[in-house]
């Protein structure tokens, strides 16, 4: 084809390139490569029948960039034209939404990002090393930006190819189409459908940015305006009419063609590609506005007093930084204004802007120049910023941060000013004087380490408050809490404040007693045979039966305070021996030198003993649901009730099972009672015993509702089909919130990385200060995830071999598994096991998560009913996810080289249901397209539609020339 453009280029063009830069142009203008503009923009650009459309235009001033030319544009056409959108709904002047595209925001069969670097300065010299990117010897695939399209095609499913394309002046678009198949099936309803398209650009320009073949200068960043959907980009094979100062002196008026530099399309995936740009969870988000509410562009909700109000007005002020000077908002009849001050002497506002505008009406005197327009109307400004402060200064679930939750997530800005920020959060938690505070923070982010490293003087700020006791760490396991003892001493081999600090282990009496009587080689003692010998409890028994057991415990305590002698004792337990210690348990008597002392009398030898292990500071790690309340079936209760209620035997005021009676006496009333009256299924003695111990009015009533956390109800299959978790709908519980947390010590400070545990928190409320942390500016590492449907609890065993096998052929790495139901396979420990754990650090990891019991699921509809929610259920498996993913991903992921594989096995309807709640998960799922899928979405490309074939070069000089000419 004939170049029409070669007295342009050689003019303008060949004194500021080189001879091959040159040659580019050249060739790209005599040889258009037309296949991603006749596959992919031209088959979606006017969709009447899918009620879409792609904004054609030859200039940007296109009102409402609607469809009136695109509508109409012939294939010879095409040419004439200079810019394009993404694909939009269609509308009409008469549409609300018609000069606000950015809420007609539609999914077409492809979707396109592109990229652009504009700076002014050093852009000649970028748009050459640029130039040098799309050059190969042979190959194009072989060229630096080939190879980026390569890593893209061996990643990505729905990668379809790339456009380069000449935006007429200084710099070149660059137009990444991506198949649209794949979030079409898995997010059907897309409430944040602009938001996820947004989500999905920023994660494909950070890999482009960062591709090491492009080397790309740090000065230089990507243009952010378009990452909007509806923003113009330049059009390939279109014309660009210069209007401005052009980078090769193009004189204003002259056409410069938008040629295509590079392209590459193919509608197969890649072999091995697997992975989506489209994050789902990005898509189904309800708590980033992204349409009109009440019939105007920005919702009114946030205008009066928000804090969302307060950011659009300061980016008002700064737009408009002298007068006229923004004054406040306003809503007149129904419509939404800004108004304006026009001199220091106003005082009252008379100038406005509605939303519908972009420049503010002046009313009455202003002697000033012309104030500037905005880029975009006021509603859809108003609506950005709102959607930029959201994301700013939201956590996920859409809660507005606190002061302090909004410092750390704008300090995390990479792994060590985390953990520098999360030390400044937990100093200012610890010597705060509210006694209860509650802090959820990411795994692996040195929460424990920290508080090791500062405990000397947490203790020395308490004590100078007139707060005095010991200090005590609580943990899931004694292995966890030997590891942080170990730590603890490592952390602290010289005295501070002129005093030594030791990390003692203290074991409960059970524990104790059981590794003493493994020791001497003597039966245990069941609280069963105490009854048989008499005796009101176990301890008792134990003292006057097996008095060298007895002795053996002591002579463990006497080892304990030996160990710490002349140091102050820091404790480290098990969350149990925590829960029990305001109980007065024996763990903590026997801890005192003053309970083993015989010259005291019993009452002496308990207060002194009360009084020599009070707690100052508790720090409980991973607590969990049950730790801080009990959920307990209506059956449950009545049973215990009716059992306290029964008088004893013997007649008169006496009853069978009477509170605060020794434990064998409750248990021979216990078993008489249960020969006559069974009781429900699950309920032992020590479970009644704990429901009896509640004090009256101590328990919430509750009933169930259906919240639908599972979607739709399955339908039978089969005569004899149970719905299991609809059986769960309708039942009564009784929820009774656990006083230790708040009687324990003088200081507790509860951790988790939990969202369920934070929910009860929040609905127990007072005296209880909540501190929610999480690391927005920290990119989310993947966990591949692979949903089916045969991820059951059967099938686990065989689905982790099998993805074992898959693995080990793959790379030469074995993979540990965590997940329940699966004790007997090898190398595999289950979720609570491996909470906390540093082992799995650098290893390859497979998870499985499937659908709880149904009595576990019930247990958590109990709790929804209780808080008012209706996402614990799910909320609770994502805070399994991201215990298990934060063994070996994110702060403790390596911190040089490739990040261990982690693979997710998810039960399909699950991953279904948990993807509107992705956003709490701190570790992206990935989900890999499966073959099926990627079958689904090929498209043929010529049969999308009928192509004309472009004009000849003399037809397209004459149709130019007239166009021009009009």
């Amino acid at each position: 084809m004939t170049d029409l453009y070669s007295d342009l280029w050689s003019t303008y063009y060949a004194p500021r390139l080189s001879a091959r830069e040159l040659r580019q142009f050249t060739e790209a203008s005599s040889k258009p490569l037309t296949t991603f503009l006749d596959d992919i923009i031209r088959p979606s650009a006017y969709r009447p029948d899918l009620g879409a459309y792609m904004s054609v235009s030859p200039t940007k001033n296109l009102t409402g960039r609607d469809h009136s030319i695109v509508c109409d544009l012939a294939p010879e056409d095409w040419q004439y034209q200079s810019l394009f959108t993404n694909v939009l709904k269609i509308a009409t002047v008469n549409d609300e939404n018609y000069n606000r595209p950015m809420f007609r925001t539609a999914l077409g069969p492809h979707y396109i990002f592109t990229f652009e670097y504009d700076r002014d300065d050093a852009a000649l010299s970028f748009l050459r090393q640029q130039l040098g990117w799309l050059r190969s010897p042979k190959h194009p695939l072989d060229s630096s930006i080939g190879q980026f399209v390569a890593h893209l095609r061996a990643t990505y499913a729905d990668f379809v190819g790339l456009n380069v394309t000449y935006s007429g002046n200084k710099s070149l678009h660059y137009h990444f189409a991506f198949s649209t198949h794949v979030i079409a099936q898995r997010a059907p309803e897309r409430p944040s459908l602009r938001y996820g398209l947004q989500k999905a650009w920023d994660a494909l320009a950070q890999e482009f940015q960062g591709f090491a073949a492009l080397a790309i200068p740090a000065s230089q960043a990507i243009d952010a305006t378009l990452r909007q959907p509806e923003w113009y980009r330049r059009l390939p094979l279109g014309t660009r009419l210069i209007d401005k100062d052009h980078a090769f002196d193009v004189p204003a008026g002259h056409p410069v063609p938008q040629v295509v530099l590079w392209e590459h399309v193919r509608h197969t995936a890649g072999r091995g590609a697997t992975q989506s740009i489209f994050n789902p969870a990005d898509f189904t988000r309800t708590d980033i506005p992204n349409n009109r509410k009440g019939g105007k562009a920005a919702p009114l909700s946030f205008i009066v007093g928000s804090v969302e109000a307060d950011h659009c007005a300061d980016r008002l002020r700064q737009f408009y930084p002298d007068f006229p000077s923004f004054a406040g908002f306003v809503v007149e009849r129904g419509e939404l204004r800004a108004q304006f001050y026009n001199g220091p002497g106003d005082k009252r506002p008379s100038s406005y802007m509605s939303e519908d505008f972009g420049s503010i009406l002046i009313q009455g005197t202003y002697l000033g120049p012309k104030p500037p327009r905005l880029p975009k109307p006021l509603g859809e400004m108003l609506a950005i910023w709102s959607e930029e402060f959201r994301q700013r200064h939201l956590a996920p679930g859409g809660r507005e941060r606190t002061s302090i939750e909004q410092q750390f997530a704008e300090a995390a800005t990479d792994r060590d000013a985390a953990m520098a920020a999360m030390g400044t959060v937990l100093d200012s938690l610890v010597t705060d004087p509210n006694p209860c505070h509650f802090l959820s923070a990411p795994e692996g982010i040195s929460k424990s380490r920290t508080l090791i490293a500062n405990t000397p003087g947490y203790l020395k700020r308490l004590e100078n408050r007139g707060v005095t006791g010991l200090m005590m760490f609580a943990f899931s396991t004694y292995k966890l809490a030997g590891e942080k003892a170990a730590e603890f001493n490592a952390a602290h081999p010289t005295p501070r404040f002129g005093q030594r600090y030791k990390a003692i282990v203290l074991k409960s009496w059970s524990r104790l007693y059981s590794e003493a009587c493994e020791a001497l080689g003597v039966a245990e003692i069941t609280l069963e045979k105490a009854l048989e010998l008499g005796a009101p409890s176990l301890q008792t028994a134990v003292k006057l039966h097996q008095p060298e057991v007895m002795d053996r415990i002591a002579s463990t305590f006497r080892a304990l305070h030996r160990s710490h002698a002349g140091a102050v004792p820091i404790l480290f337990t098990v969350h149990d021996v925590a829960h029990e210690w305001v109980k007065d348990s024996a763990s903590r008597l026997m801890l005192s030198p003053a309970y083993w002392d015989a010259t005291l009398s019993p009452k002496v030898q308990r207060a002194m003993a009360r009084e020599d292990t009070k707690l100052a500071i508790l720090i409980h790690d991973e607590v969990s649901k049950d730790n801080l309340v009990r959920i307990d079936r209506a059956e449950a209760r009545a049973w215990v009730d009716d059992l306290a209620a029964m008088p004893h035997p013997e007649g008169g005021r006496k009853k069978l099972w009477p509170k605060g009676a020794p434990m064998t006496r409750l248990l021979e009333g216990y078993q008489a009672f249960a020969k006559l009256n069974p009781p429900p299924e699950g309920l032992t003695f020590d479970e009644a015993v704990a429901i009896r111990e509640v004090p009256a009015g101590g328990w919430d009533e509750i009933t169930t509702k259906d919240s639908g956390e599972y979607g739709v109800k399955a339908t039978a299959h089969h005569a004899d089909w149970k719905d299991i978790y609809g059986e769960e709908v309708g039942k009564d519980w009784s929820i009774h919130v656990r006083a230790w947390p708040t009687t324990s010590a003088s200081k507790v400070l509860i951790l988790t990385t939990e969202a369920v545990p934070t929910a009860i928190i929040r609905r127990i409320g007072k005296p209880w200060f909540v501190t929610e942390l999480d690391t927005p500016e920290i990119a989310r590492d993947v966990v591949e995830t692979r949903p089916s449907r045969e991820v059951i609890g059967r099938n686990l065993p065989t689905l982790v071999r099998e993805a074992r096998k898959e693995h080990l052929a793959e790379t030469g790495r074995p993979l540990i598994g965590i997940g329940n139901k699966m004790s007997h396979v090898v190398q595999t420990q289950t979720h609570h096991t491996a909470k906390g754990s540093n082992a799995y650090i650098g290893q390859d990891i497979v998870q499985t998560i499937a659908l709880l019991p149904p009595e576990e699921y019930g247990r958590l509809e109990a709790l929804n009913a209780w808080c008012g929610r209706d996402d614990l259920i799910r909320l609770s498996h994502l805070d399994q996810f991201n215990q298990t993913a934060g063994r070996n991903l994110g702060f403790r992921a390596p911190r040089t080289g490739p990040k261990p594989a982690h693979i997710l096995l998810i039960n399909r309807r699950l991953f279904d249901a948990l993807t509107p709640l992705l956003t709490f998960a701190r570790y992206e799922m990935r989900e890999r397209v499966s073959p099926r899928v990627q079958k689904a979405g090929r498209t043929d490309a010529k049969a999308a539609v009928a192509v004309r074939p472009m004009m000849s070069g003399k037809e397209r000089l004459a149709a130019l020339r007239q166009a021009l000419a009009a």
